[in-house]
Parts: structure tokens; sequence; C-alpha cells
């Protein structure tokens, strides 16, 4: 994605739509290499890891009923793969309501089903896949921020999902993205038509890009959204450890699924931007979603671990989302007081 003149970015990371019989192969091909382990984690509950192909390992846990996080050893809660418990009592109070009810249908029985690599874009236009908000400072190698959480509404779309009508939609947070190299975004968040399904819902999915393709949540393959269900996003990065936390909570129907992953070979960490973004994907019309609102838009800074408002942050980018033409796809409002509000709104499909 290229930002705007002032930006000149070599990468605009979209997400992969399959379609066809070879891309289902390929796609089973990847599911049958994936190694499944699980190991049991005291009286705290068990954990199921996938070693993937690329060198990373999704670790979804399954806690036991009623288990106490916070009497929980710092040992316990890595073996877990959940973030390290926050010493500041309010992130305590949040951490502990955020991951209490994780994963209590337990862990993913069927196979993880990853997708086939995708054709991401490395153009040097403005804006053509990406609307929302940017904060921090674009081709910096400064770590800035080390987590971001964001809600938004799935949006009811008036295309259906099917391999002919092929339009698509992504809604994500993110870190970095926005340097020249092409393998410096974690994003988590929902997609429209993506992969193509004729369930009228949205596929939650995150990813490591460039490096690989969009994962199904955390393996849980048969997860969808529909449209209308609030959804909280938090996902953070430990460089210590290279390793990223994805939280997703359906907060209309109370599912709640979380996993930690090591980063992926050829994957490295910048920190340098947080990111809420309604996203066109590369080569496919965008969906008409008629108008989306973020909300909660916060990313946590590296250097003191406090969460701040987008509008809090020292520099701020707007990106309206448009076409070869210069015309708007998508329009993005302005943050609201509270420096954590927008909306996005539909203008052309393509």
């Amino acid at each position: 994605m290229i930002k705007s003149a002032k930006w000149l970015l070599a990468i605009a990371v979209t997400l992969a739509s399959i379609g066809g019989s070879a891309a289902a192969a390929k796609a089973e091909a990847l599911s049958q290499d994936i190694v499944a382990q699980t190991s049991k984690v005291g009286n705290a509950g068990e954990v199921v890891t996938y070693l993937l192909q690329d060198g990373s390992k999704i670790s979804v846990p399954q806690l036991s009923k009623d288990v106490d996080l916070n009497s929980l050893t710092d040992s316990e809660i890595a073996e877990l793969g959940l973030p390290a418990k926050p010493v500041d009592e309010d992130a305590l109070r949040e951490w502990i309501q955020d991951y209490s009810n994780t994963n209590t249908s337990g862990a993913p029985t069927d196979s993880l089903q990853l997708r086939s690599t995708a054709n991401y874009a490395t153009t040097t236009y403005t804006s053509l896949n990406w609307g929302g908000y940017v904060v921090g400072n674009v081709n910096s190698t400064v770590k800035q921020f080390v987590a971001v959480k964001g809600n938004f509404t799935a949006p009811t779309e008036s295309a259906s999902c099917t391999s002919s009508s092929n339009a698509a939609q992504g809604l994500w947070v993110g870190l970095g993205g926005t340097n020249t190299s092409g393998n410096d975004l974690v994003q988590q968040g929902i997609g429209w038509c993506n992969p193509v399904n004729s369930t009228g819902k949205w596929t939650p999915w995150y990813e490591f890009a460039n490096t690989y393709a969009p994962v199904d949540f955390c393996g849980f393959s048969s997860w969808k959204i529909a449209p209308g269900h609030v959804l909280y996003n938090n996902m953070s990065y430990q460089t210590s450890s290279n390793t990223a936390y994805f939280y997703l909570e359906d907060q209309t129907s109370g599912v709640i699924h979380s996993c930690s992953v090591a980063k992926p070979t050829g994957w490295a960490f910048t920190g340098n931007t947080a990111e809420c973004i309604s996203e066109k994907l590369d080569g496919v019309p965008l969906a008409n979603f008629g108008s989306v609102q973020f909300y909660n838009c916060q990313a946590q800074l590296s250097s003191t671990s406090a969460w701040i408002p987008f509008g809090s942050a020292s520099t701020i980018d707007k990106i309206n989302n448009v076409n070869l033409s210069n015309l708007a796809l998508q329009t993005t409002g302005s943050l609201g007081a509270d420096g954590k509000t927008f909306t996005m709104t539909f203008v052309r499909a393509k």
C-alpha cells in the first residue's frame, strides 16, 4: 500500500480469496502436514500446539472449568500460551476478564485449515487497499507499540459470497505493515468471502504478512461470525520471545477464542505503527457493507505498557481507500471526541 504522496510504502497487505479446486487442493495438502501435540498444564488446563510448515507454532489453551487465572504462576501462564500477567491493577482486571472464559468449547478437533499463499499487492499507489487509521511513524524501526485493540460490529453485506460474485472485505486490527519491508505486519480480524463460503457469515482469521497466508483464527475453522455481532479484538506481541497473542471475543454470542503463535521464519516485528482498518482485498471488488463503526481503537506503548487512544498518538494518519482513478471506494469518518471511534462508509465496489 502507498499511504499518500508523503509515504512510499511498498506493501499493501491483503487477504487471499480462495476459489477453485486447485486452491482447495493446496489448502488440503497444507493441512495434512500439520502436527498437533497436546500437553497438560497442572490443574489449569491443557494446550494443543500445532507445528506449521513455516516454522511457527500455534498454541491453543483449553482452560479448566472455574480456573482462577490470578492464582496461576508465571510459568503456568507461559505454558498455557497466555500473555504475561499485567502488574497494573486496571490492566490485570482486564486481563482476567478477557482470558477467564477463553476456549471454553475446547481446542479445535478438526484439521487446522491453512489458506493458499496470497497474491499480495506491492504497489506504489495511494491507499488502494486500506481505509481507516494508522498511528505511529511510517518507515521507522522504532518499536512504539506492542499491542492493539478495537471493537467493531460485523456489517451486513449486500453481496452474496460465491466464487462468481467474488466481492470481499476485511476488517482488522494490526501492528506494523507500514515499512518498505513486506514481512512486518501482524493482524487479526474477520473476512467476508475469505475464503468463499455460503454461510452468509464472516470468517475470523489472523496473519503474519507477507510471510504466510491468513489462517483460520486459532485453528477454529468452523467458527463463523453473523452480521450484527459485536467483536472485541485484542492482539499483542512479546518481543522477548517473538510471540504474538491473539484474542477475539464475539460479545453478542459470548464465544471467545485465543492462542499464542511463534513468529514465522523470515518475518520480523517492527511495531512502529498500529492500525484499525477496513480493507478492499487486492484484485477483488469491495463488497457493499453500507457502514461499519470502529470503536475502542487503542494501542499499547512499548515504553510504558500504557494503553492510549488512537487520537492521543503523536502521529495519526487517516486513510481513505481509493481506486486507480482516485475515486473513493470507502470513506473514513473523523475520529470521535474520545479518540477511539470512527465510521467507515462504502462508496463503490471498484
